[in-house]
């Protein structure tokens, strides 16, 4: 039995076709190309109702909206568990919700693609998602792209240059092997997975982790905590990495390296050592071919003093005599041979008298002026057969120049406070630069 309504109908009760293949059909008559057949469908509850309508139009696209016009919003639409959401608030959407007793695999979400290849007949058919960005009726091909299938993983290609700078960094974050292929020029927002080798602005990656920066004025790789930078490297001459905190210019320690030079600055430099104390401190031995710089030179000597005098009264320390005198000689001069300074006296009682004096000052002269400055010794067992006096010097203390005439000399608490038999050692360093 065939039955045909020319005009709307409706049905307050079930509506039942019961036969083999039974059809329901309802036909658009008005020949319109912006007309469609529409079937109606309202869901009820306690306090409101909505209206749902299918639409079908002149080219055969079938619609979910809210309304029988033609201007009418798209409707949400759910199949099972796959869902299209229109006009939300973060846009429109496509969910796949799972169900945590249902499904292949509990709780799984799963979207599958297939396309039939069969070789003998020529049929390569693409297994693909395609984007494209629509604006009005026109395709932007800069502005397209797509995720395929790839022999080892998944292949992204981008059409042009744009489509894919804001989703690869997210699916560089994939589980699973990842490529990407673009044939545009736009490599400084794109990453490239291909033969198990990263590339960052190249398309073509010959280490493990590949970047190729296009300018020297910013980082190409950095490491950053709490908004402070600890590594950077920078491509370019002057600047090689820089290792600390680099935003703090007065701490850390930073190396910063030329094409010819490597500096380290704001730190102490150790070698087989955790704990350096000095700027260079090297656990072991060093070979060098050539040193610039401070070199220590040791002057060793010693003397007998008996004299009585008051405690201002200088001594000076012998270089190949046995024995001090208050006045200046050629046995109690040195000569520079370079630039330097003297670092550290230290002198210890070794034979004769039992020594009497308590305390010990030093004092210097150059080129024949006595200077002012005067320092007084660390002495420890005063007044006795292991008596010892010792001064450290700062750098600034005791300076001299290149062929500069230098005597090093003693005071005592004065009288008959007197030293006796005593051997010293003078640490001097000479600037060699």
């Amino acid at each position: 039995m065939s039955v045909s309504f020319l005009e709307d109908i409706s049905v307050s009760g079930d509506l039942s076709l019961s036969k083999s293949s039974p059809t329901l059909s309802i036909t658009d008559t008005n020949t319109s190309s912006s007309s469609y057949a529409i079937l109606a469908m309202t869901g009820r509850g306690m306090m409101s109702s909505y209206t749902r309508y299918i639409r079908v139009d002149a080219n055969g696209n079938i619609s979910f909206a809210t309304g029988a016009s033609t201007s009418s919003n798209y409707a949400d639409t759910t199949f099972g568990r796959f869902s299209s959401l229109t006009n939300s608030s973060s846009g429109n959407q496509i969910l796949i919700t799972s169900e945590s007793s249902s499904g292949p695999s509990t709780g799984a979400i799963k979207m599958k693609f297939e396309a039939d290849q069969d070789a003998s007949l020529g049929q390569y058919n693409e297994c693909a998602i395609r984007i494209d960005e629509i604006t009005g009726t026109n395709q932007k091909l800069d502005k397209r792209g797509r995720i395929t299938l790839e022999a080892g993983g998944v292949d992204i290609f981008q059409a042009q240059t744009i489509v894919f700078d804001s989703m690869i960094p997210q699916v560089s974050r994939a589980i699973f092997p990842v490529r990407t292929d673009f044939t545009g020029n736009h490599l400084s927002t794109c990453a490239l997975f291909t033969g198990g080798k990263v590339g960052m602005g190249t398309t073509s990656p010959t280490a493990r982790l590949h970047v190729d920066h296009d300018t020297d004025s910013t980082s190409a790789f950095k490491v950053s905590y709490d908004g402070d930078d600890f590594f950077a490297i920078l491509p370019n001459s002057s600047t090689i990495f820089e290792l600390g905190d680099i935003e703090q210019l007065q701490d850390g320690a930073k190396i910063k390296g030329t094409y010819a030079d490597i500096l380290i600055l704001d730190a102490d430099c150790g070698i087989n050592t955790s704990s350096p104390s000095e700027k260079l401190d090297v656990n072991g031995t060093v070979k060098a071919n050539n040193y610039k710089g401070y070199v220590p030179h040791y002057q060793t000597g010693g003397f007998y003093h008996s004299s009585s005098s008051s405690s201002t009264t200088v001594y000076w320390l012998p270089t190949n005599y046995i024995s001090e005198v208050t006045s200046s000689n050629y046995y109690n001069n040195w000569v520079a041979p370079y630039d330097g300074r003297v670092r550290k006296i230290i002198m210890r009682f070794t034979n004769g008298t039992t020594p009497t004096a308590t305390s010990l000052a030093f004092k210097w002269a150059k080129n024949g002026s006595t200077q002012l400055s005067s320092y007084s010794a660390t002495v420890t067992n005063a007044a006795s057969i292991n008596m010892k006096a010792v001064y450290t010097f700062s750098d600034a203390n005791i300076t001299f120049s290149e062929g500069d005439r230098i005597m090093l000399g003693f005071t005592t608490n004065g009288g008959t406070r007197r030293l006796y038999g005593f051997a010293y050692t003078v640490v001097f360093e000479y600037n060699k630069n």
